[in-house]
């Protein structure tokens, strides 16, 4: 995680938020707030995995390691549940990791 500071020099060449009048903090804010706005909005939009799946009567195992391998995510689950699941055909082409995860699931 990134954190972003913005300070300014007083007139004793310090860096400093506390010399400065009240509009430049009020601006200073704003900046900071704008900035870190922009920052998790590029965060989000790189977390919108998008994922293509074609198989026909996969066990649900195998679609979790495609999905792996296409997006680095992990699933932790108990081999007994699944056992329980019947074999699945799914055929999505780019379509983002939760509309893939619900025509799974």
């Amino acid at each position: 995680m990134h954190l972003i500071f913005i300070f300014f020099k007083d007139r004793k060449g310090r860096f400093s938020l506390s010399t400065l009048s009240v509009n430049k903090k009020v601006i200073a804010m704003k900046l900071t707030v704008i900035l870190l706005f922009v920052y998790s909005q590029s965060i989000a939009i790189s977390f919108a995995q998008r994922v293509t799946l074609s198989e026909k009567d996969a066990p649900l195992s195998a679609l979790f390691a495609k999905i792996k391998r296409q997006t680095n995510y992990t699933f932790v689950y108990p081999d007994a549940l699944l056992k329980k699941t019947k074999p699945i055909t799914i055929d999505v082409k780019n379509v983002t990791l939760e509309n893939a995860l619900e025509n799974v699931l």
